[in-house]
C-alpha cells in the first residue's frame, strides 16, 4: 500500500479507493466482534442482527443497500457507520483540537464507505452538521448526496435490487440537513445583523411530532447542536422559546 501510494500507474488488481482506506485502519478496530458476527450472518444468510450485542443506528440497513456489492463493501460500510456514531457521541466535546479530529475522522468515514452508499450519505450529512469550516459547501454536497441524481444512478446500475436503506433513512437525513441549514443561517445573522425570522420558520418546520419520531442519533445530534446555537442568540430567546421547548 505504501509503495503504491501517490503512483499514477494503473494496476489490474488495484483495490477500489474505499477498500484502500479500510486496509489502512487498525485491524482490531475494523474487525471487532459485532462486525465479525454481522459478516458471519451475511455469509450464512441469517438475520443481520443475529447474536449482535451492541445495536447501532444504520448497521442493520447495510445488507439492504443496493450499492453494497460484496462482503468487503459491507465491512467498509459498517466501519464507516461505527466511526460516524463514535463522532456523534463525542460531538458535545468542544475545542479546536476536537474539531480537527472530528473533521479528519469524518473524511475517513466518507472515503471508506462504498460510493453512493447510505453509510457515505450519512457521513456527508453529518459533516454538514458538525463542521463549521466550509459549511455552505458541505451543505451543497449533502443535498446532492440525498438528491434525485443518486436514485437515478442506482436505477441505471441495477434493475434487480431496490435500495430500501436510503428510503428508510431519508427523513432523518433531511431533518439533520435542515438543522445544518438553520445553524448556517443563524451564523449569517450573527455576522450581518439580520433578523432571525427566517431561521424561526426553518426551526418550526423541523420540530414536528412526526419528524421527532423518526430521528436517529444523527438527527438528535443535529437537533441538540441547533438548540445550542439558538441559545447563543439571547436577543431572540423569546421568539425561539416554543421551538426550544420542542427541541428539549
Amino acid at each position: 500500500m505504501q509503495f503504491r501510494r501517490g503512483s499514477t500507474d494503473q494496476h489490474e488488481d488495484e483495490l477500489p479507493d474505499h477498500l484502500a482506506v479500510l486496509v489502512e485502519q487498525d485491524c482490531d478496530d475494523v474487525l471487532n466482534d459485532d462486525v465479525v458476527q454481522r459478516a458471519h450472518n451475511l455469509a450464512f444468510n441469517t438475520e443481520t442482527d443475529y447474536n449482535v450485542v451492541a445495536r447501532m443506528d444504520g448497521m442493520d440497513a447495510v445488507v439492504d443497500d443496493g450499492t453494497i456489492g460484496s462482503p468487503m463493501d459491507a465491512t467498509d460500510a459498517w466501519w464507516s457507520i461505527r466511526t460516524l456514531n463514535r463522532i456523534l457521541v463525542a460531538s458535545v466535546a468542544k475545542g479546536e483540537e476536537g474539531l480537527r479530529s472530528s473533521a479528519e475522522d469524518l473524511n475517513r468515514a466518507i472515503k471508506a464507505a462504498p460510493f453512493g452508499s447510505t453509510a457515505q450519505v450519512r457521513a456527508i450529512v453529518a459533516r454538514a452538521v458538525l463542521i463549521d469550516k466550509s459549511r455552505g459547501a458541505n451543505i451543497v454536497a449533502a443535498l446532492q448526496s440525498i438528491g434525485t441524481d443518486r436514485k437515478d444512478t442506482m436505477v441505471l446500475a441495477s434493475t434487480t435490487i431496490i435500495d430500501s436503506s436510503l428510503q428508510a433513512s431519508t427523513p432523518d437525513l433531511r431533518i439533520a440537513l435542515r438543522c445544518a441549514m438553520a445553524i448556517a443561517h443563524l451564523r449569517r445573522i450573527e455576522s450581518t445583523g439580520g433578523t432571525p425570522n427566517q431561521s424561526l420558520r426553518m426551526v418550526e418546520s423541523i420540530m414536528t411530532r412526526s419528524n421527532m419520531s423518526q430521528m436517529s442519533l444523527l438527527g438528535c445530534t443535529a437537533a441538540i447542536l441547533l438548540m445550542d446555537e439558538l441559545y447563543e442568540h439571547m436577543s431572540a430567546v423569546e421568539l425561539f422559546q416554543p421551538s426550544l421547548e420542542r427541541l428539549a
